[in-house]
């Protein structure tokens, strides 16, 4: 996956390869220790002032400057995929477990923390599915986030 943080600055996330960053749109790339890469990239959202988050295997990622430092939101789930903010709040899915054998027993994967305090993550009522989101939207007129899931398909979620 490319992720383009700014003009010149992108990453390239790769479940083999782990993540990588480019301050010079491409032409050279630097690895960046300490995040794992999970086989389908995690959304990044761009919260402003240098600061953009990134679904990991490990949970939410963040940054304050432009993806120059990397530090994981302590209870912000694993193997997060779908990633997706408004400006004052961010939601996250867990899209895995994704097994080809068996679907898990249902759970509740969307993930919420504000912006003001995002090491503070909760689960939010959201439907019971077997597995989440590998996409995110949100439509601010309407309030409302639709969900890309692996195994029950799309969702649409009314949230306060």
């Amino acid at each position: 996956t490319i992720n383009l943080l700014t003009g010149d600055v992108w990453l390239f996330s790769s479940q083999p390869n782990g993540l990588w960053r480019s301050t010079d749109a491409g032409d050279s790339w630097a690895y960046i220790d300490g995040v794992e890469v999970g086989h389908a990239g995690g959304q990044q959202y761009r919260a402003g002032g240098g600061a953009h988050y990134l679904g990991s295997v490990g949970g939410v990622m963040f940054t304050p400057d432009d993806g120059e430092t990397w530090s994981l939101l302590p209870s912000s789930g694993a193997n997060i995929l779908g990633l997706v903010g408004n400006g004052d709040e961010l939601w996250a899915s867990n899209a895995f477990p994704y097994n080809t054998n068996a679907h898990p027993d249902p759970f509740k994967p969307h993930v919420t923390a504000k912006l003001e305090n995002p090491q503070a993550w909760s689960v939010f009522d959201s439907p019971m599915l077997t597995s989440g989101a590998a996409s995110m939207a949100y439509d601010p007129d309407h309030r409302i986030l639709y969900t890309a899931n692996y195994w029950e398909g799309a969702f649409r979620i009314v949230v306060k």
